[in-house]
């Protein structure tokens, strides 16, 4: 899913920003990280609303996301899930509505562990040589 970036939409004031209405949506809690959201005069659109490494992340079946000009545009639909999680807003099943993290959340094991780090900026084994013979730091050749 690509990153959004709500800020450069609320800013420019685009479309997508002005039509965006939690309070005259209606928004229904899917799964974790998927919700059905109406707009008045609109159609049903299913959206994915997450967040990943810091961003925000998602996708909507829109024609408005579809079609849009910038990859890190967000549609109307998707710009309302933004607007009524910050405003604490509840889909219409009483569930809050969040952006979860689309790895951890879901799959623990789908993230990968940070490297350990030591003081020399090195890895703990190194393979040198045509032969890839492995060496271990100076401490464990005694």
């Amino acid at each position: 899913m690509p990153y959004l970036d709500f800020q450069a939409e609320r800013d420019s004031n685009s479309d997508s920003w002005t039509r965006s209405n939690p309070d005259g949506a209606l928004i229904e809690h899917v799964d974790t990280n998927t919700y059905r959201v109406l707009l008045p005069g609109g159609n049903v659109h299913d959206c994915n609303f997450a967040t990943e490494r810091g961003g925000y992340v998602g996708y909507c079946d829109c024609k408005g996301w579809q079609f849009r000009d910038d990859d890190s545009s967000p549609c109307a639909h998707l710009c309302t899930l933004r607007k009524a999680e910050f405003a604490d807003k509840k889909a219409d099943d009483g569930h809050p509505i969040t952006a979860k993290s689309s790895i951890s959340e879901i799959d623990p094991e789908a993230v990968e562990p940070e490297p350990e780090v030591l003081a020399d900026g090195g890895a703990d084994d190194y393979a040198a040589g045509e032969d890839s013979e492995v060496f271990g730091r100076p401490e464990a050749q005694l």
